[in-house]
């Protein structure tokens, strides 16, 4: 379904939408690093160097706290509120997979549980200590 959604509306790259509780009116638009699916071609290719570049080139010993791969990735796709599909760096064409087809964490409704197509396990009570 998803590749097919891709294809038919020209997208190079699909997001999980980073669902996290802390600030999440700071986060509108920002995506998650844990899960996507790209679609192979030069405008992606320059994209994940350019992330991967920002990454390497992060001061991390010189005392500053540390920038994550997602900053640079949300950084790099640009997200216009009210626009579809996305237009990041490179022209990289991208859009987010619905929340109800994606749980974040612990389910948040019924129709998670019937219609997600996976679960991104991160903040959960179940994990061993």
């Amino acid at each position: 379904e998803w590749l097919r959604w891709m294809a038919v509306h020209d997208l190079d790259m699909m997001f999980m939408r980073e669902r996290t509780h802390l600030l999440p009116h700071r986060r509108v638009g920002e995506v998650n690093a844990g899960f996507y699916m790209v679609h192979c071609n030069s405008r992606t290719l320059a994209f994940w160097r350019r992330v991967l570049t920002e990454q390497l080139t992060e001061p991390k010993m010189d005392g500053m706290p540390p920038y994550t791969d997602q900053y640079h990735l949300n950084r790099g796709l640009n997200f216009q509120r009210g626009v579809f599909p996305q237009e990041g760096f490179y022209g990289v064409k991208w859009a987010t997979i619905p929340d109800y087809q994606c749980i974040w964490s612990t389910p948040e409704s019924e129709q998670e549980l019937v219609l997600s197509a996976f679960h991104h396990a991160v903040n959960t009570d179940d994990k061993p200590g």
